[in-house]
């Protein structure tokens, strides 16, 4: 067995090895970044849905005030008429 033939075999096989692991490498850090993408869109999404239900709840609070303040204007009004 001739040792130069065992030599380019084997740094043949260190080539292929080199570029299966620059492969695997690449995918992992396609779907790590894939994964923080997806993530902060589930966050922005939450954070959209929590700010337009607190928007809603505001505005209903105004409303139920605005009710309040007339419903005491009106009452105050009839007492001083009757």
């Amino acid at each position: 067995m001739k040792l130069s033939r065992v030599e380019k075999f084997i740094l043949k096989v260190g080539t292929y090895e080199e570029k299966i692991f620059k492969r695997r490498s690449e995918v992992r850090e396609r779907k790590l970044k894939r994964l923080i993408q997806d993530n902060q869109e589930a966050v922005s999404s939450y954070i959209f849905e929590k700010c337009t239900y607190l928007l809603r709840f505001n505005a209903f609070l105004l409303v139920l005030n605005l009710l309040f303040f007339v419903f005491s204007v009106l009452h105050s009004t009839y007492i001083m008429l009757v």
